[in-house]
């Protein structure tokens, strides 16, 4: 008899989350046993899919893995950037080094672009390289302003017209609430903000300044940062290297001369093939990005757009793509998407698929969410999730001899809409009833 496994079984079996298996699912890469409102898996389809992505993930590892194991070979002006910072910097990521190749690059031509994402430099210490990193960037980005040093709020707006700019020290910045406004601002095409200026007739008149810029941040913690702030950035974390991970010894008034000669190649390469890159920018297709959240899409597809260009002719164009996804997700946070809140609305949704309307007080939810979460009853925030989801309590009698009391009546088709929302489990309008039910 051939076993069958439910969605989460199957998702410990896969090492995999369960809003995965039920994306496969819909993809297609899955398929199901269906039992009624019961969707199962069988031990052989599990087996089938598991030998399936061993076979698909050996033939990409095995170009991935040279680029991997060996120095970035300069075949294009990208690579001469990712070779150059890979030679004075120190990621303990590789995959990193090409990305902020394809950032540099997309700095020469942001405004051709809707979004233009920043890079936050953190370390948990000092001297963990983030200065060096900064340093690199300087030279080879365009229109740089210079490392700036707790810069005031006019100073980023007044300035940042045509400029990259980089912000070094932010973690002791006095004013971050000021700056704030301009950073969430200021990633997207158009931004501006209001503020008065003295007129010559010595009074006020309001003027809009434009905010729009790329920008490298800097600081000591990986939390410095606003939430939506830091979800505007590639996230990139130093580490302070071992001495069988030292770099060359970086001497500015030495680099400085083979660092103009590889940022002239990146900016005519660039103009040379700005029109054909904005053309795969507006065109949207970028398939391997469809699995990341909206704002990641948005900061990655300018990169992608340069990416499918200049390697639109290598044998190693599936390679890098794949590095290039796999370093978003990275500096994206992507595998944390699922917060604890999303887990809590699983399992309530899981619930409710047996027990629909699933009723229940804050404490009762939770005593029941308990063994699914491993966590006690006590420690986990009932109340404070339903609520941010807009969930009230009402009067509700339990059997017709019960007094009612206040509690919360969850629906399966709002608990699974939300997850479709917020939570990772896709689904389109003509499909979303017969999952609720299904799955």
């Amino acid at each position: 008899m051939n076993p069958l496994h439910d969605v989460r079984s199957a998702a410990q079996l896969l090492a995999i989350s369960p809003w995965t298996v039920r994306a496969y699912i819909r993809q297609g890469k899955l398929v199901p046993v269906r039992i009624g409102r019961l969707v199962r898996l069988e031990e052989e389809e599990l087996a089938r899919f598991t030998n399936q992505e061993q076979v698909r993930l050996s033939a990409a590892s095995s170009q991935t893995s040279v680029l991997q194991s060996e120095p970035i070979q300069a075949t294009s002006p990208l690579d001469q950037m990712a070779g150059l910072l890979e030679r004075f910097v120190f990621l303990k990521d590789r995959r990193l080094y090409r990305l902020l190749a394809l950032w540099v690059a997309a700095t020469h031509m942001y405004s051709d672009f809707e979004y233009t994402g920043y890079i936050f430099v953190s370390s948990p210490e000092p001297q963990s390289g983030k200065t060096r990193l900064l340093e690199m960037l300087d030279l080879l980005v365009a229109s740089s302003s210079g490392i700036i040093i707790s810069p005031t709020e006019a100073t980023m707006f007044r300035t940042v017209e045509g400029q990259t700019q980089f912000l070094d020290e932010v973690d002791g910045i006095a004013n971050q609430e000021q700056l704030r406004n301009v950073l969430n601002a200021g990633f997207q095409q158009g931004a501006k903000v209001k503020r008065m200026q003295e007129s010559q007739d010595g009074g006020y008149q309001p003027r809009e300044f434009p905010v729009y810029a790329p920008r490298v941040l800097a600081g000591i913690g990986n939390r410095i940062l606003a939430p939506a702030t830091r979800d505007r950035t590639f996230s990139v974390e130093m580490v302070r290297q071992k001495s069988s991970e030292r770099r060359e010894r970086l001497r500015l008034s030495k680099i400085r001369e083979e660092a103009d000669a590889v940022k002239k190649n990146a900016s005519a390469w660039v103009m040379q093939n700005k029109q054909a890159i904005t053309r795969r920018y507006e065109s949207f297709d970028f398939p391997y990005l469809q699995s990341l959240r909206d704002r990641t899409i948005d900061v990655a597809q300018p990169l992608a757009a340069i990416l499918e260009i200049a390697y639109q002719d290598h044998a190693t164009l599936d390679a890098v793509r794949q590095e290039f996804i796999e370093a978003v997700a990275i500096t994206r946070n992507e595998e944390d998407t699922v917060t604890d809140d999303h887990k809590i609305l699983q399992v309530l949704t899981d619930l409710a698929r047996t027990e629909d309307p699933l009723v229940g007080n804050s404490t009762e939810l939770a005593q029941r969410c308990a063994a699914a979460l491993g966590q006690a009853a006590d420690a986990i925030p009932i109340t404070a999730v339903l609520r941010k989801y807009s969930f009230d309590t009402k009067s509700i009698r339990t059997d017709a001899t019960a007094t009612p009391r206040y509690r919360y009546s969850l629906s399966l088709e709002v608990l699974v809409d939300l997850l479709s929302r917020y939570g990772g489990l896709e689904q389109d309008s003509t499909s979303r009833a017969a999952s609720a039910q299904a799955l």
